[in-house]
C-alpha cells in the first residue's frame, strides 16, 4: 500500500487467515464458503446442487478491501449470518458488513452495509 506521496506503508492489521468453512445444507444444495462468506474458485468451496457446482467465486469488497471476518451466527443448517468489516483506516472500524445467506433450491444472500464513518465509501460486488 502506498500513501498519497507514494511512499510504502505498512498495513496496521493482522492478515487474517483462516482455513475454516461454513457449509449450509438444504436437501440436495449445499454451499461450502469461508467464515467472511466468500467463497473461492481456487478451493472447493461454491453452492453445489446434486454435486455440481453452479456458483464458484462470490464475492464482497468494501471500499476495495475484503472484509475482516468477525463473526458467523448459524441459525440453522440452510442458513446464516456473516458478519465482517473492512480494514480500518485509522484505529476504528468505518464499515459494517452484515450478510444473511440461505440454501434450498438455490441460494440467496441479503445484505446490508453499515457506514460508521462520515468520509463517503463504495462497496464493491464480484
Amino acid at each position: 500500500m502506498t500513501n498519497e506521496v507514494g511512499a510504502v506503508i505498512e498495513e496496521t492489521e493482522p492478515a487474517v487467515l483462516t482455513a475454516a468453512t461454513v457449509t449450509l445444507v438444504e436437501g440436495p444444495t449445499f454451499c461450502v464458503s469461508g467464515t467472511s462468506g466468500d467463497m473461492e474458485a481456487e478451493v472447493p468451496q461454491g453452492l453445489f446442487f446434486r454435486d455440481m457446482r453452479v456458483i464458484s467465486d462470490w464475492q464482497i469488497r468494501g471500499d476495495g478491501h475484503r472484509p475482516h471476518h468477525l463473526t458467523v451466527l448459524s441459525q440453522d443448517a440452510y442458513s446464516t449470518t456473516f458478519v465482517s468489516r473492512v480494514p480500518p483506516h485509522g484505529a476504528q472500524s468505518e464499515l459494517l458488513s452484515k450478510r444473511w445467506r440461505y440454501v434450498g433450491e438455490g441460494m440467496r444472500e441479503d445484505r446490508r452495509l453499515g457506514n460508521l464513518s462520515t468520509r463517503q465509501m463504495r462497496p464493491d460486488s464480484a
